[in-house]
């Protein structure tokens, strides 16, 4: 392949081009690490007097158009192929110094001027970078207007990418003396640089992207495998190739789409796409580079199964993107053998939904008592849970046997020893997401004991705040000199330390109220928690006349069994 590449500073290569990040690219992604990364860069280079030039990337576009503007001025307009992530951070650079300089002297606010004239054409209708996913038109707005968006209207995590970059630039800028704006601006138009490659052919396209990421640059798995699986459509297929290549852009743009609603690794749609297809019985999930590999002989062998592929990468992102919005379920899906289960369960298209939902259940009390209740790591259970799932998606094992096969994934994990463990044990530091699952389980226990539903309102707000900011001590972990508290939990100075973390003396509140608590009396605590009787597992505590080791082992006891008959 042989292209020659143009070398251009960032002002050169914004002047008379306009950009457009296709549907089909995943939306901005970049965090807070890689902006400081990128600002780094820049501060670094501004620490020198001299003429250097820094090299920002290169830069893959596919030239679309060329558009005449209302007035004399002709823009080429470009689709990005690569390089998207580091174009939208310095666009947002420059829109931030643009809000800076415009409060500034004259030669300040003419700057400014140009730096809008730059972002947005004339008329309003034309800005220089359309970024894709931006329905809520978050990107497009500020760089007209500077402001940002009300929290109401940020939906999707890609929005909040946006929006944090728009606040980590507006930072990054106001650390930079005034009188140093302007020659900040110059060093980002004349000392940026960026090797530009310009392409018309789509096929090119695919290959260029390959080939620059297979040379150590951090790109995700699943973009590496949609350009190779592209890139192989567009060489095999000949007959109606732009209506089957138009129609593979539209899956790939669902499938970043959902993606960016919720963070959906793009590495474990494939791995988990390639190990529930692959033929051979795997012992762990495929890794991302073996499974490239394995889609890449699949469809060279028949580029016909590429939109095949394609559409089960968009069902598995989909499935996902509803697992881990499921922050009820966090505590069982945080180990990635029981997702991919749980995938497999979603996924299947041999049960019928009553059956499905019946074994998610069981899937769910199984998975919980072997990493939640038992506190086993992510080496456990690895390979079972790995075929277990690939049989059941191939339909390898009978229904009827598959509540069988799920059970006896815990078998090494018996209830009757995991109960033995639960007592008088810390079941706080390190366990807070398992602890929010099992209350909010028993207050579904609560609920349906009284006939009742549980108040899904309230548990929102508790899901909202992080477990540091819902988990209330009963008995305050830190009581101080409050002579109410004393000796409640026995003599000694260890009395505290070994209590206060019990499964006893643990409730959760919404609203950070456990803040507001602290180290009350409990008469006062007592207070705070009828603001929330609508949460039962509150009302056990209120009822109490007092709070000491007693009622604690009391509580405990209750807990662990309604524990031992829920996962049996």
């Amino acid at each position: 392949m042989s292209l020659k590449p143009d070398y251009f500073t960032l002002d050169t290569m914004l002047h008379k081009r306009l950009f457009r990040i296709p549907q089909y690219q995943r939306a901005y992604s970049w965090g807070t690490k890689q902006r400081k990364e990128l600002f780094n860069d820049i501060k670094n280079l501004a620490e020198h007097d001299d003429d250097r030039k820094h090299f920002m990337a290169t830069i893959v576009c596919r030239l679309k158009e060329k558009i005449k503007h209302l007035s004399v001025d002709e823009f080429i307009v470009y689709d990005v192929v690569d390089g998207q992530q580091r174009i939208t951070t310095l666009v947002v650079l420059l829109k931030v110094l643009q809000k800076h300089l415009q409060h500034g002297d004259d030669k300040a606010q003419k700057e400014a001027e140009k730096i809008q004239e730059l972002l947005v054409k004339e008329d309003d209708t034309l800005i220089l970078l359309q970024t894709n996913h931006d329905k809520s038109f978050i990107f497009s707005n500020f760089l007209k207007t500077g402001e940002l968006p009300d929290k109401n209207n940020v939906q999707t995590l890609a929005d909040q990418n946006l929006v944090d970059a728009f606040t980590d630039c507006d930072n990054f800028v106001k650390d930079i003396r005034e009188d140093k704006l302007l020659e900040f601006l110059k060093l980002m138009k004349n000392h940026l640089t960026f090797i530009f490659y310009e392409v018309e052919d789509e096929g090119m396209v695919y290959r260029i992207f390959e080939v620059l990421n297979s040379r150590g640059l951090v790109v995700d798995w699943l973009d590496k495998c949609k350009s190779m699986l592209m890139g192989i459509a567009y060489d095999a297929i000949n007959h109606n190739r732009e209506e089957r290549i138009d129609e593979l852009h539209k899956l790939w743009g669902e499938i970043y789409t959902t993606i960016g609603i919720r963070k959906v690794p793009g590495h474990e749609i494939l791995r988990f796409t390639a190990t529930l297809m692959h033929n051979d019985t795997q012992s762990r999930i495929i890794s991302a580079e073996d499974s490239l590999e394995f889609f890449r002989n699949y469809c060279t062998k028949n580029p016909k199964l590429i939109t095949k592929v394609t559409l089960l990468f968009l069902e598995v992102a989909q499935k996902l993107e509803k697992l881990n919005g499921n922050r009820r379920l966090q505590a069982v899906t945080e180990i990635i053998h029981a997702r991919f289960l749980a995938l497999a369960l979603l996924l299947s298209k041999y049960l019928e939904e009553d059956e499905r939902q019946n074994l998610l259940k069981i899937w769910e009390k199984v998975t919980f008592r072997i990493f939640g209740l038992a506190r086993k790591d992510g080496r456990n259970g690895v390979g079972e849970y790995t075929k277990l799932a690939q049989n059941i998606y191939n339909n390898n094992i009978e229904n009827h046997q598959l509540a069988e096969k799920l059970e006896e994934l815990g078998e090494k994990h018996p209830i009757n020893n995991v109960i033995k463990e639960l007592g008088k044990s810390n079941r706080y530091n390190g366990w807070e997401n398992e602890l929010r699952y099992l209350l909010y389980r028993y207050e579904e226990f609560l609920a349906e004991k009284r006939g009742s539903e549980i108040n899904e309102e309230i548990w929102e707000k508790v899901w909202q705040k992080t477990p540091n900011q819902t988990i209330e001590h009963i008995f305050p972990q830190k009581p101080g000199k409050n002579k109410d508290w004393m000796g409640k939990l026995g003599k000694g100075k260890d009395a505290i330390e070994n209590n206060v973390n019990r499964l006893g003396n643990l409730i959760l509140l919404p609203d950070k109220l456990n803040l507001e608590a602290s180290n009350k009396k409990f008469k006062d605590k007592k207070d705070i928690y009828k603001r929330y009787d609508r949460l039962r597992l509150l009302d056990e505590i209120v009822r109490k006349s007092d709070w000491n080791i007693d009622k604690i082992d009391e509580r405990e006891r209750r807990l662990i069994r309604w524990i031992k008959k829920t996962w049996v």
